[in-house]
């Protein structure tokens, strides 16, 4: 199954197979911005312009719950890996924990002076990286809900964050066109990654983590070994950004 968000307030459900949308969701009031899957793919999440959540059953296309905590427009939302927590991130420069169980916010998680555009988590579901345009990152410990790490080392706006598989590197990266690796409980930058010649659009982990690749404006994408940060080959075919 495919879902697709549009401006005109519902989400679209495409067997991608035969090219047919098979059901269509209903229920916001505003621009639908970002949809995602529940880890079984029975239950999709949807963020709005209207500052709530939606989860749908997708077995029976109702909408299961409503989550309202927000007071800006909800642009992210992002599933942990155990599927028992979702984080949202509004406009508000707020991140919303909420029990995927309950549908209650369990926690709200502040400190950035700019809008959050992106949320990551470790493996294990216990770390979330905030990435926002203030451009910092800030690494939480959800067992206390506390900080514990604020990254800053990249010259210009940061973009895109990725953990490793086992949650112990996190890359991200910036219009200065670089990746850097960093170690997500003490906040150190290990290694910067430069080479691309325009801005990164992606960085993304191999499933054992031993590959980070990285796709670039420049045409390219690059495959890294992230454990000596040394770039072990160069793809190139692409006529344009990749």
């Amino acid at each position: 199954m495919l879902a697709s968000a549009s401006d005109g307030r519902t989400v679209c459900l495409w067997d991608p197979t035969i090219d047919i949308c098979i059901a269509t969701l209903e229920g916001h009031s505003r621009t639908v911005y970002e949809v995602v899957f529940f880890a079984d793919s029975k239950v999709l999440a949807l963020a709005s312009a209207d500052k709530i959540i939606q989860l749908w059953d997708l077995t029976t296309g109702i909408c299961i719950a409503t989550l309202e905590g927000h007071s800006n427009w909800v642009r992210v939302v992002v599933f942990s890996p155990d599927s028992k927590v979702l984080a949202s991130a509004s406009t508000g420069k707020t991140i919303c924990l909420w029990d995927t169980t309950t549908g209650i916010c369990s926690a709200t998680l502040k400190g950035h002076s700019d809008y959050v555009q992106e949320v990551a988590f470790s493996s294990d579901s216990k770390v979330p990286a905030l990435l926002s345009d203030d451009g910092t990152i800030h690494v939480w410990d959800l067992t206390t809900d506390i900080c514990i790490a604020t990254l800053e080392s990249h010259s210009s706006l940061v973009q895109v964050v990725a953990f490793s598989a086992d949650g112990k590197v996190l890359a991200s990266e910036s219009d200065d066109r670089n990746v850097h690796l960093w170690n997500p409980t003490t906040g150190i930058c290990t290694a910067t990654l430069k080479h691309h010649s325009d801005y990164i659009q992606v960085v993304a982990f191999s499933p054992d983590g031993k590959v980070l690749v990285s796709a670039s404006n420049d045409k390219t994408i690059y495959l890294w070994d992230p454990t000596i940060g040394i770039r072990t080959a160069t793809l190139e075919n692409h006529s344009d950004c990749v």
